[in-house]
């Protein structure tokens, strides 16, 4: 309750002071690994199912504002500060205003090189925890 008391209100409240734009951002990973198909034994065995070889996996992240207007980014692996610095400089790069983007404590939003980034972007970007 305090977030939304106030966390978010000061955010929204700055923002709206400052002309900003508020993004909410997080990742997601999906697996497809499908088993389907049947399988049988001759009476006594246990049956063996046979699982395909292939398994694809995607990650996503996606930044989505209070109107609706969505940006997303599919990438393969796990997100990690580089590709988070990615992330933000092409938010930065689409909006012709200020971002308070609101994002969860994952250690790649947190590591230090993304600090760093975002102390030199301050004018650009603001980030609420």
């Amino acid at each position: 309750m305090e977030f939304v008391e106030e966390t978010l209100s000061a955010a929204l409240k700055r923002a709206e002071d400052e002309g900003a734009e508020v993004q909410c951002c997080d990742e997601a990973g999906f697996q497809v690994g499908d088993q389907i198909g049947t399988t049988h034994a001759p009476c006594g065995q246990t049956p063996v199912l046979t699982l395909p070889k292939i398994r694809i996996a995607q990650s996503m992240i996606a930044s989505v504002t209070p109107t609706g207007e969505l940006t997303y980014e599919l990438y393969s692996g796990t997100m990690n500060a580089a590709r988070f610095i990615q992330w933000l400089e092409r938010l930065i790069n689409e909006s012709d205003r200020k971002i308070f983007l609101f994002i969860d404590w994952l250690s790649s939003h947190t590591a230090h090189a993304v600090s760093d980034w975002l102390a030199h972007h301050r004018d650009q970007m603001e980030v609420v925890w």
